[in-house]
């Protein structure tokens, strides 16, 4: 049982409540710096001890044999609200996992040309792919051999790369836990009206997914931190979406309201590339990511296409994967979110043309009798 922690002032404050805490930062008579904001954005670094006066005890609420599903506070943003934010992530390093970043950087562009501007983007890739020795293009980026669109142009904005890419600097970032010498464009500065995308790619196995090759995140590691966020008034909504094998599985210990989760595929199924480019030698993009961009390609930041609509166009013919998506912890019907509440913040860009699109026709998106599972 852990006390509650005060705030060190001239008068002894004691906090009404308190998250998460890390044991690590629990011993006898140690320190804790917590990052404090307001609804401004303001940002105030704290020094607390633990409070030998208060019974009240933190425990862990991720941490329980069955999940409990929590209520929902009544603060959810509108659904015409654009106080959108992205958190996109690439765990992946090594040249041979190229697709991944080019997953990442597909989405990156797809938010910014909707509208979400840098400053409410968090991009995190795990490795250099673009300067890579073995690239044949140097310093850029491609997820379409056809097309040559350079995802990796000067307007990117990477604010996390290489090896400060960690499960550690990703749980700080999500939960405001971060070093008081953070910049502000390392800092998801989002409140109780914030829509959320988040989007992971990598390589994943049952309830993880690899970071560096080295560590894993797990479903209840990310429960934990999405939690927190619940607690501390840090999102409205969020929209979870992973492209790795076995992807559908990180959502399953979710238990935070108005999160809307989609994994590319379920439990013992394998993510597949797209196709790949023999000049750089490797798959440049997967499926999943790959047919996604074809919806979203189509929108503007007024649209009015929903959740439900971008879910129906994956064909598991297509992504030779079933995806899932959960539902059961949105207080509304995925036909009454829309897609530009989570991907725009208003604005306009460029768009992107993909493999093959004016000399033959796609495929039907029509889930038809190969349906994407929707968990109730």
């Amino acid at each position: 049982m852990l006390s509650l922690l005060s705030r060190k002032s001239p008068t002894t404050t004691t906090l009404n409540s308190i998250a998460v805490v890390s044991a690590e930062y629990l011993a006898a008579g140690s320190a804790l710096h917590i990052l404090e904001g307001d609804d401004q954005g303001k940002i105030e670094v704290l020094e607390y001890s633990l409070s030998s006066s208060s019974t009240t005890t933190a425990t862990n609420p991720g941490v329980r044999s069955t999940p409990t599903v929590f209520e929902p506070h009544n603060n959810a943003a509108p659904d015409g609200g654009r106080n959108a934010w992205a958190v996109i992530i690439d765990a992946s390093r090594y040249y041979y996992n190229y697709r991944h970043a080019s997953n990442a950087l597909s989405f990156y562009r797809t938010v910014k040309r909707l509208g979400i501007p840098d400053n409410q983007i968090i991009l995190m890739l795990a490795d250099d792919v673009a300067c890579n020795a073995r690239n044949a293009e140097p310093g850029r980026l491609f997820n379409d051999r056809q097309t040559r669109l350079d995802l990796y142009g000067e307007d990117v904005e990477v604010d996390f790369r290489g090896e400060e890419v960690t499960v550690d600097n990703v749980l700080r970032l999500l939960t405001g836990r971060q070093p008081g010498w953070t910049p502000l464009s390392k800092r998801l500065l989002t409140d109780r009206s914030s829509h959320i995308f988040f989007f992971l790619t990598g390589h994943g196995g049952d309830q993880f997914l690899k970071f560096q090759d080295w560590e894993v995140i797990t479903s209840q590691d990310i429960s934990n931190a999405f939690h927190q966020m619940y607690k501390q008034n840090r999102y409205g909504r969020i929209l979870f979406l992973v492209d790795s094998c076995q992807s559908a599985t990180l959502q399953t210990t979710f238990v935070s309201p108005n999160i809307v989760a989609a994994g590319c595929s379920k439990k013992g199924q394998n993510s597949y590339s797209h196709h790949e480019d023999n000049a750089i030698g490797v798959p440049i993009i997967d499926r999943f990511t790959y047919y996604a961009l074809h919806f979203l390609e189509g929108l503007t930041p007024q649209s009015n296409a929903t959740l439900q609509q971008f879910f129906d166009a994956f064909d598991s013919r297509l992504l030779l994967s079933e995806p899932e998506v959960r539902t059961d912890l949105s207080d509304k019907p995925l036909t009454e979110l829309t897609v530009a509440s989570f991907f725009s913040a208003g604005g306009v860009g460029s768009g992107i043309r993909f493999l093959n699109d004016e000399t033959s026709p796609e495929p039907s998106f029509s889930s038809g009798h190969f349906p994407v599972v929707f968990a109730r």
